[in-house]
C-alpha cells in the first residue's frame, strides 16, 4: 500500500494518481515506447530484363550521318545518350571516325599526292608528255 504525498490518503499500488486530490503518484507506466515508422524501401524487381526503346535500332545510317556531318553526330551522341543508347553509339562512332579522317588521314594522303605530283612534275618525261599534248593541236 502506498500513501499520496500531498493529502496521506492511502493508495492502492498500481494507482497513477490520487482519488482524493488527483497528485501524481509516481507509479507512471514506463514500459510505454513510441513507436517507431520506416519508409518501406520499394524496389523494382529485377528479372534480367531492362527497357528497350523501340525507336532505338541502332541503325548503319546514324553512323554514316555522324561521318558525314561530325558535329551532328556528337550533338546526336549527346542529346540521345539515355533515351536511346544504340543510336547515340553509332552516331558518336560515325563523328569519331569522321574527325580522325578528316583531320588526319586525309592531310596525309594529300600531302603525299601533291609530294607526288611535285616529284613527277619535275621529271622531264613527264614535262615532255605533257607539253606533247599541247603542241598537236
Amino acid at each position: 500500500m502506498a500513501f499520496c504525498t500531498k493529502c496521506g490518503t492511502q493508495l492502492d499500488d498500481n494507482v497513477v494518481y490520487c482519488t482524493v486530490c488527483g497528485t501524481p503518484t509516481g507509479n507512471q507506466q514506463q514500459n510505454y515506447q513510441q513507436p517507431t515508422y520506416q519508409q518501406p524501401v520499394y524496389q523494382q524487381p529485377y528479372n534480367g530484363y531492362q527497357y528497350e526503346n523501340p525507336n532505338d535500332s541502332g541503325s548503319i545510317g546514324w553512323a554514316f550521318l555522324g561521318y558525314f556531318i561530325p558535329i551532328v553526330g556528337l550533338i546526336l551522341f549527346i542529346t540521345w545518350n539515355k533515351e536511346k543508347p544504340k543510336c547515340a553509339k553509332k552516331a558518336g562512332i560515325g563523328a569519331l571516325i569522321g574527325v580522325i579522317v578528316n583531320f588526319v588521314v586525309l592531310p596525309i594522303i594529300f600531302a603525299i599526292v601533291v609530294s607526288l605530283l611535285g616529284i613527277g612534275l619535275a621529271s622531264s618525261e613527264y614535262y615532255d608528255f605533257i607539253s606533247s599534248l599541247f603542241m598537236n593541236f
